[in-house]
This record gives C-alpha cells, sequence and structure tokens, in this order.
C-alpha cells in the first residue's frame, strides 16, 4: 500500500493509545522518498545549563518508495514511535536500538503477534525497487582482535581507502580490514566519509544482514581494479 498522511496520522492515534497511554504528543508527519531508511523519526537536540538534553521539532517521515504491506507500514510506524516515547521522556538507553527500546518492541510484539525489529529487511522485490539506479559502495569491513566486527562506507577513490584503512590501522587493534563494492541496499543507512570511525555490528540479526549483503557485493583487492 501507498502510505499517506490522514493514515499515518490515525494509526498514530491508534498505536498511542493502545501502547503508549496517549503519552506521546502528536508531531507533523512527512512523506519521503529517500532510499536509506523506511521510516525515521527526526528532532533537535540542545544542551541545557544544567547540562540535561533538551529534544524538540519532533517530525516523523515515513517513506513512500517502497511498497509495504500494511503490516510492514504500521510495524514501521511503530518503530519509530518507540524512539518518540524514549526521546520525549527523556529515558536512557544504551544505544540507538538499545536495551529499553528492545524490550519495548518485543513486549508489543508479543501482545499483538507484530514483527517490529530493529532492522527491516527488505524482500529482493523491495530492494531492486528501493534501489533503482542505485549507485556503487565502497566498503570496509572491520574486524577487530577482540572479535567485534563493523562497517564504514568510504567516498569511492583509492586514496580515501587508503586513508581510512591505515588511520584505521594506527587507531585501533584490528585483525583484518576487507573492501567490498556493493549496490546492496543494506548499506544505504551508513553514512558515506572519510571519518575514522566504525558501525558495530552489534546484535545477530545485524551480523546475519551484513553476511547477506556482502554475498551479493564484489570483494575488493586495495590497489587493484574496483
Amino acid at each position: 500500500m501507498t502510505p499517506t498522511v490522514p493514515y499515518i496520522q490515525d494509526a498514530f492515534r491508534r498505536f498511542n493509545q493502545r501502547y503508549f497511554d496517549n503519552s506521546l504528543p502528536e508531531i507533523p508527519i512527512r512523506l519521503s522518498n529517500a532510499k536509506g531508511f523506511l521510516g525515521k523519526l527526526t528532532y533537535s537536540r540542545k544542551r541545557s545549563f544544567w547540562r540535561t538534553e533538551q529534544y524538540s521539532d519532533f517530525v516523523l517521515r515515513i517513506n513512500t518508495r517502497i511498497s509495504l504491506s500494511e503490516a510492514e507500514l504500521e510495524d514501521t510506524i511503530i518503530h519509530e514511535m518507540i524512539h518518540l516515547y524514549i526521546a520525549y521522556h527523556r529515558l536512557h538507553d544504551t544505544s540507538s536500538h538499545g536495551v529499553r527500546f528492545r524490550t519495548m518492541m518485543t513486549a508489543i510484539n508479543r501482545r499483538d503477534g507484530r514483527h517490529i525489529s530493529v532492522t527491516h529487511r527488505l524482500s529482493e522485490a523491495q530492494r531492486r525497487e528501493a534501489a533503482g539506479r542505485e549507485r556503487g559502495r565502497m566498503v570496509a569491513v572491520v574486524v577487530f582482535e577482540d572479535g567485534r566486527t563493523g562497517v564504514k562506507v568510504v567516498p569511492h577513490r583509492v586514496s580515501a581507502m587508503q586513508g581510512f584503512e591505515a588511520a584505521c590501522r594506527r587507531h585501533f587493534r584490528i585483525a583484518s580490514l576487507n573492501w567490498y563494492y556493493s549496490r546492496d541496499y543494506f548499506f544505504a543507512q551508513f553514512p558515506c566519509s572519510e571519518a575514522v570511525r566504525v558501525y558495530l555490528m552489534n546484535s545477530d540479526e545485524s551480523r546475519t544482514a551484513l553476511q547477506t549483503a556482502l554475498s551479493a557485493s564484489r570483494e575488493i583487492i586495495l590497489g587493484g581494479k574496483a
């Protein structure tokens, strides 16, 4: 189905009552044609004089580029409403999808048999629909000596790749760093830059999604042809 603002507003009100005790404020709804997400909660974050964080200007953005079933759309809306609940009530969590988020997500799933997840794995048809003429990405897969795995999307230039790899080896204790060229939708969620930052795959779900994406990607030998 194709999302509309009235439909999302109605769903928001229903779920606010059912799952959040009507404790969430009604916020602006925006439709998006972006490739990188199904739903996104955006807001402003400011630090007060007392060094506490204040959140404002909440906006719920829902993607219209990808065809979703009604259940998938509702799960996406609820996913973003959990983010809103945590931010609006200024609740601490261990990460963006940390312990508190996962506890609330699991409780809602069990209550009504929903399938809200930390990351939504698109079907092959949805991936093709989202990608369209999706550009390829240069992806570094970093395995640290302590066993953690992370990814980084780097500009498609040999100098950028070489610079990132050299900085990684200087700053981190890594067991391996491998390069891939990929058009997989999974990597659209990560910003592309030369910053020495690695996004960790902390859950079994994200590690499985990474392996699936890499299976459709091409490994690159730095210094060879991309």
